[in-house]
């Protein structure tokens, strides 16, 4: 809010249900430790969520999707994210059990949960570390996670996959798995946003284009719609310049 509260926003299905009405009104709370704060962003998973603010600080809670009350899952209370005292995070991004920090040098780091743990769900208990073997003296300015694979995009506009490489969503290549980061493609355009599906990525450039890949059921908008695809430019006819874009799930 401009009052710089910060509120949780969840309606009852037993309410829905008992009114027979799926428009009924949000529960709203109020999340105390993050209100007051210069909050810039917010970024979720499959069971955590994430604050940052405007002076780089990250909040991380998690809530137990398995262990509900009349009010909804279990949550844990935002903490702040340590050991960046001299890093300044300029951007976060969420996978299903992974999210990325983007420091202003231009750097990434990471943190994967062990996506059996439900139990802890009130302390932050993951290693955040930098993300290397590709990336080192590399300038970083976005970043994007899917359901269990991640993107980086350099100054220079190439683009780094890792992750599962279940359907091809990566690479047409038959490796199920990259472990660190794999260049992509260099587009000779601006990058100016990446977003991922759960099976397929997608670019926008400073001109409008975007390029997609990974697994093709129509979401690329190529022809051959059973076959994966490396990155290729969507045909947009009639559409003028692209402005944004995003993508989520299949």
């Amino acid at each position: 809010m401009k009052d710089k509260n910060v509120y949780n926003l969840r309606y009852n299905e037993d309410d829905c249900s008992n009114t027979n009405d799926k428009h009924i009104a949000p529960d709203l709370k109020k999340i105390e430790e993050l209100c007051g704060k210069n909050i810039k962003t917010f970024a979720r998973g499959s069971y955590f969520a994430l604050a940052l603010t405007e002076e780089g600080e990250v909040y991380f809670w998690k809530f137990d999707k398995y262990n509900f009350t009349e009010r909804g899952p279990v949550k844990s209370t935002p903490i702040r994210v340590s050991g960046f005292s001299t890093k300044r995070i300029v951007n976060i991004a969420c996978g299903d059990v992974l999210f990325l920090f983007l420091t202003t040098d231009g750097e990434v780091y990471a943190w994967e949960d062990n996506i059996r743990q439900y139990v802890n769900i009130t302390t932050f208990n993951g290693i955040v570390r930098q993300v290397k073997h590709g990336l080192e003296k590399k300038n970083i300015v976005h970043i994007a996670c899917g359901n269990r694979s991640n993107i980086a995009v350099t100054d220079e506009n190439i683009i780094y996959n890792w992750g599962d490489n279940m359907d091809g969503r990566i690479s047409i290549q038959r490796q199920h798995y990259y472990e660190y980061p794999r260049k992509i493609i260099r587009i000779s355009d601006k990058i100016v946003k990446v977003v991922c599906g759960c099976a397929h990525m997608l670019a926008l450039t400073n001109k409008g284009k975007i390029y997609a890949w990974g697994n093709v059921y129509g979401q690329v908008g190529v022809n051959n719609n059973l076959i994966s695809s490396d990155p290729i430019v969507v045909n947009v006819p009639q559409m003028g310049k692209v402005l944004n874009l995003d993508a989520y799930a299949i």
